[in-house]
């Protein structure tokens, strides 16, 4: 690993820092409640994951199965996290964390599957719409 791609995540994770305190020094301010600033702090979260998530495909695998199941690795849990943001942002705080680790866990098992699927196919075959 480079210094040119430890930057993208560095920045990343200051950027998640950052947000988390402005949204703590908002509420030691008084200007957001406690059930807002956990909302917001799940959200980044949630962004945060499903931005690394998206550079999963991204990466060099050394044949056609490897990237398959890069790219169904990706797919899956970029669309777990976007929706762990919606979860974070609409739905009542009680609910808010089962709902959103039975996504991930959603999604892991959708991954299990395809990943199975890709690895038992034949070499060269191509799977259908």
């Amino acid at each position: 690993m480079n210094a040119n791609q430890l930057i993208r995540p560095l920045l990343l994770a200051g950027g998640l820092l950052a947000g988390c305190a402005a949204l703590a020094a908002a509420r030691s301010a008084g200007l957001l409640d406690q059930d807002t600033t956990v909302r917001g702090a799940m959200a980044l979260i949630g962004l945060f994951l499903a931005i690394h998530a998206n550079d999963i495909p991204k990466q060099l695998a050394k044949d056609p199965r490897g990237q398959a199941v890069q790219r169904a690795t990706g797919r899956a849990m970029v669309l777990a996290y976007l929706a762990w943001i919606a979860v974070w942002i609409f739905a009542p705080l009680s609910l808010a964390t089962p709902l959103s680790a039975a996504l991930v866990l959603l999604a892991v098992g959708w991954i299990v599957l395809a990943c199975r699927r890709i690895l038992t196919r034949a070499p060269g075959e191509r799977s259908t719409p």
